[in-house]
């Protein structure tokens, strides 16, 4: 196995904290939106997909499935360790001779040739990249014509920043000491993205436009913000003593660290005391996010 980089981390370790349990419920979740994104695409018998951003290999396993028992799923992804974590999950399911690796990532997708695939899937991927009309022009460029594209993403820039009475979706109205402790947590975590953060740089109509522009046709959009006690996509009910091993995303520290940066040890221990004791009915997330899927002309 390859030295671990910080996308490998994450999606193996610090998504869920290490915690095994966190991990099968998150999946619970992710399972329902893998399939949302490839019931779009439709990938048929015989078909190749190439899985953009594997990751640990959500879509690109359940592809598989969908184009057996000729089809072929190409996995690309710009982490060496999770393409390795792909290769062995392939090898042990036995299905590694109808899959591909390449190491390689958005905007530009080296090496992968043109119009080599049928369908064109990925989820959480383009929040990462700055460019991402050039990345849709890429997705366009490797379809062959009559493709399909299919992606998720997260629309972040609903949801940040937070209102002034909530931290991680936690209350923190109270006691002036709380608010001034929470607000100097939220002021160090903006201080660390810049304006033009790539994760808050867009939202779902950004993507669309983005899409037309790059040539695809029969797009479908689908939004779906969420304000409310909803963990569907988020940490609503998860206890912070959990949340503190947890980074919401491979480029931000985890919640622990967060507070370590930005707090004492003895103002951190009063702030986790107060939002520990916290019911989770007063807990309020703010998510959004986007389906969206077309076609290449042919």
């Amino acid at each position: 196995m390859a030295t671990s980089d910080r996308w490998a981390d994450w999606v193996l370790h610090t998504r869920h904290g290490g915690d095994p349990a966190r991990r099968d419920e998150a999946l619970a979740v992710l399972g329902g939106l893998r399939d949302r994104v490839l019931d779009a695409a439709a990938p048929t018998a015989g078909e190749t997909v190439l899985d953009v951003g594997c990751g640990d290999g959500l879509l690109g396993f359940a592809a598989l499935d969908r184009v057996a028992p000729d089809g072929v799923v190409v996995f690309s992804d710009v982490s060496e360790p999770l393409l390795e974590h792909c290769r062995a999950a392939a090898a042990e399911l036995g299905v590694g001779e109808r899959c591909r690796f390449a190491h390689t990532g958005l905007p530009d997708l080296a090496g992968i040739p043109d119009a080599s695939a049928d369908v064109v899937v990925l989820r959480s991927v383009l929040l990462y990249v700055r460019d991402k009309p050039a990345c849709l022009r890429t997705l366009h460029r490797v379809l062959r014509p009559g493709g399909r594209l299919s992606l998720f993403e997260p629309i972040n820039r609903f949801g940040s920043p937070e209102p002034p009475d909530r931290l991680w979706t936690f209350d923190v109205a109270g006691p002036p000491e709380v608010r001034d402790l929470a607000e100097r947590v939220a002021a160090a975590a903006r201080a660390q993205r810049s304006a033009d953060d790539p994760i808050l740089d867009y939202d779902e109509r950004d993507l669309l436009a983005a899409a037309e522009a790059a040539g695809f046709t029969e797009l479908v959009l689908e939004y779906e913000a969420r304000v409310g006690r909803t963990d569907r996509f988020g940490l609503a009910r998860v206890p912070i003593e959990e949340m503190l091993g947890i980074a919401p995303n491979p480029t931000s520290p985890t919640y622990g660290e967060m507070l370590d940066r930005a707090l004492a040890p003895p103002e951190r221990d009063r702030l986790v005391a107060h939002l520990a004791a916290q019911p989770p009915e007063r807990r309020l997330a703010r998510l959004a996010v986007a389906y969206l899927s077309g076609r290449r002309p042919g």
